[in-house]
């Protein structure tokens, strides 16, 4: 019996030496962390502003560190393919992503994604966010929030604006201005920011939800009001402009944010130490500059905060989503998109403005005026009719005349909430 317990007692002290062998092991491991070049992915294409924001935080990062960060772009997909790339790493420390906004939009957007979105990665840090600013063309008597609500009660689904995309961040916070200030701007889909931009400017389009970077210009040159932004705190960069939810809409915020994740499964205390040496890269004057010509307020948080932030951001997309009926496929907006999401008027794309046809005879001035001295709702329905019936159809653009046909439609609608 002597022998019995002798052995049950040298067996667990040879299993309690292993295991003791096993964490110093593992915790030299993380000390000499890193030992290797780190790999900082992209998810869009090199020259943009995730790609400009990732090589600024791998240099001071690889500065500081004494080893290589190599930033590596795998574009496409928005941003799917550079995720789903992650999330098949190995989770070592050695192989991160430049996230954003959109981790959590894809989760509410697409219904099937090649990861879970909510489980396959490690959180490390929040790095910056950038409020949306919410501007108006000067014709439209709008000084604030208030206003805007006011005027779109009394013009229900009249007042239209820009979106670069189904489902991108600029539609949904409008989405969500819709939901919480109980009013209905329509969103109107362009390819890319550029033309529903030009659009805005020359009061073809009343209201945005712009970036930062891409707006401000236009504020300080008179040519656009901006009224509010759209983050939870006035930004420090734009200390004049109030917040969405201090003007009247309570628990609004929709911001563009980019955060660093690794792959799930990352030992904690390397998930740690990439999030301290993400702070230390934060507070160089170098990265600092860069950041902010971006329009970008620097962040900076633990990993359990910015766990904390991305759970909130899924549910606060998924919540205006399901609200919404917005769904995508992978890849394209189904057909069956929302009736208020009417589609791009023919030739914005090229020209950011709406010629005619070369087989339209009549001049486009002449036939918007026709239409706007209509003052009867025929111009309101038979807009909507066509712009109803050509839904299905815009994607391959096989009806060009028909489609500008549609946007004089719309544009006179325009044309008559003009105050």
């Amino acid at each position: 019996m002597l022998g019995a317990v002798m052995f049950r007692t040298s067996t667990m002290l040879v299993v309690l030496l292993s295991a003791a062998i096993a964490l110093a092991n593992g915790a030299a491991a993380t000390d000499s962390f890193p030992s290797q070049p780190i790999r900082l992915i992209s998810p869009f294409a090199a020259g943009g502003g995730n790609d400009t924001i990732s090589r600024a935080l791998a240099q001071a990062m690889a500065r500081n560190l004494g080893q290589g960060v190599v930033v590596e772009n795998r574009p496409g997909a928005n941003t799917i393919i550079g995720m789903e790339y992650l999330a098949k790493s190995s989770p070592d420390g050695y192989s991160l992503i430049m996230t954003s906004s959109s981790l959590a939009l894809n989760a509410a957007l697409y219904p099937k994604l090649p990861y879970d979105s909510a489980r396959a990665f490690a959180p490390v840090a929040l790095v910056a966010s950038s409020p949306l600013i919410v501007v108006v063309h000067p014709s439209l008597p709008v000084k604030s929030v208030r206003d805007l609500i006011a005027i779109a009660k009394a013009k229900p689904g009249q007042l239209f604006y820009p979106v670069s995309g189904v489902g991108n961040i600029s539609h949904l916070a409008g989405e969500l201005f819709n939901l919480l200030a109980g009013v209905k701007l329509v969103s109107v889909p362009y390819k890319g920011s550029g033309p529903g931009l030009n659009d805005l400017l020359g009061g073809r389009l009343f209201v945005g939800f712009n970036s930062a970077l891409s707006t401000l210009p236009h504020i300080r040159s008179g040519r656009l009001r901006g009224i509010a932004v759209t983050a939870a705190a006035r930004s420090p960069g734009l200390p004049d402009l109030p917040t969405v939810a201090e003007s009247g809409v309570p628990g609004y915020e929709a911001t563009t944010w980019y955060g660093v994740l690794a792959p799930a499964g990352t030992p904690k205390r390397v998930v740690h130490r990439l999030s301290s040496e993400i702070g230390r890269a934060l507070e160089s004057a170098e990265v600092n500059a860069t950041l902010t010509a971006q329009g970008l307020d620097l962040a900076g948080s633990t990993p359990e905060q910015f766990a904390t932030f991305i759970s909130s951001e899924m549910v606060k997309w998924e919540e205006v989503v399901k609200a919404t009926g917005i769904a995508l496929q992978q890849g394209r907006a189904q057909r069956d998109a929302p009736k208020a999401l009417a589609p791009e008027p023919h030739g914005a794309a090229r020209h950011g403005t709406h010629e005619p046809d070369s087989r339209d005879s009549t001049p486009r001035r002449h036939r918007m005026g026709r239409l706007a001295a209509k003052q009867d709702s025929r111009v309101y329905e038979e807009g909507d009719r066509q712009l109803d019936s050509l839904r299905s159809k815009y994607s391959e653009d096989a009806q060009p005349m028909t489609l500008l046909d549609a946007w004089h439609y719309r544009s006179a609608c325009l044309e008559r909430v003009r105050p």
